[in-house]
């Protein structure tokens, strides 16, 4: 548990900072939750879990026989065997099957507290599901390694491959157009929870936006862009005057973003702010070229750096210890 929560602590630092600064939708209930009725309509059936059918958000569900068959067979040798760590395991099982009856549609939602609305889709709790289940088919397999053969586990590692493929085939999540740029709306959730509340305040202005860059003062100044790939953006400006241009960027506003200034004399620094409408808002003095680039909040990218020295040092620790382990098994 510890390892996990220095491997999520850059995270869950850029998510605190946001949430400190109480402008986004998804802290706020009264925009994230949705009602009973529609969670469980969102809900799955048993045929989902056993059926590869794509679903009106293009998911599948289903899960592969193959854990199943391996996570009966952990549960059968935990109880003959007695496992010490039984009583762990006994909570993992009883969390995944809670999990699997809250993700269907026939859980009674509008008996539950209003708060767990926020929930939003009751096939969220297959990922619960699935972790659980990834923990006791992993400890089924490990049994198959000990108590018949090597050979066995690797074969079930094959077939279960082989079972997935034309699945994986099927699911065509990463489309030709994957990597090109994504429009202003992308990811900001169902009910548009990642946006500032400006932005929530103004929808129409939001779904009717461009993809340009707006003047908001000085409209003589002319602008051109270069590179316009979310989230970077590179842009020149002339005609300023040495008076100051209020621009509003096709980004919306988040910490971390790093934007500078490249005039002949020098490379500035600037801050921005946050429009009516929940985008970024800058205001610009001289002519020149403007970089929008996403970088990370300062906090983000030092605990991230510690995170990396972490994990390094936790794989060479572990490849250390086996090593000397394997060393006092030969002597």
């Amino acid at each position: 548990s510890i390892i996990i929560l220095i491997i999520i602590i850059p995270d869950m630092a850029l998510l605190i900072q946001h949430k400190n600064l109480n402008i986004y939708t998804v802290f706020y209930e009264e925009y994230t939750s949705s009602s009973s009725a529609v969670i469980k309509n969102l809900g799955l059936t048993i045929k989902d879990y056993i059926i590869p059918r794509i679903n009106q958000w293009d998911l599948y569900h289903f899960i592969n026989i193959i854990p199943i068959i391996m996570t009966i067979f952990g549960v059968v040798n935990l109880i003959k065997e007695k496992n010490k760590d039984l009583k762990i395991y006994t909570g993992i099982i009883i969390f995944m099957i809670c999990s699997f009856i809250l993700s269907l549609k026939v859980f009674p939602y509008q008996y539950l507290p209003k708060i767990l609305m926020s929930l939003e889709f009751a096939y969220r709790n297959e990922a619960f599901v699935i972790f659980s289940l990834c923990i006791i088919s992993g400890y089924g397999l490990l049994k198959i390694n000990k108590k018949y053969h090597k050979q066995i586990s690797y074969a079930t590692i094959i077939i279960l491959c082989i079972c997935a493929a034309p699945f994986i085939n099927k699911m065509n999540m990463i489309k030709d157009n994957y990597y090109q740029d994504f429009g202003i709306a992308s990811g900001m959730g169902a009910h548009q929870e990642y946006l500032p509340l400006n932005g929530i305040k103004n929808l129409e202005y939001f779904y009717h936006r461009n993809n340009e860059i707006i003047i908001l003062k000085n409209k003589k100044s002319k602008i051109k862009i270069i590179e316009n790939r979310n989230p970077n953006l590179v842009f020149s400006i002339k005609n300023t005057n040495n008076k100051k241009t209020e621009i509003e960027l096709p980004r919306i506003y988040y910490l971390g973003y790093k934007i500078t200034e490249k005039t002949d004399s020098r490379i500035t620094k600037l801050d921005y702010k946050i429009s009516k409408n929940g985008f970024i808002k800058l205001k610009i003095k001289k002519d020149g070229k403007i970089y929008v680039r996403y970088k990370g909040t300062t906090l983000y990218n030092i605990l991230n750096i510690f995170r990396i020295v972490f994990i390094i040092s936790t794989v060479c620790l572990i490849l250390y210890k086996k090593k000397r382990m394997v060393l006092k098994r030969e002597k």
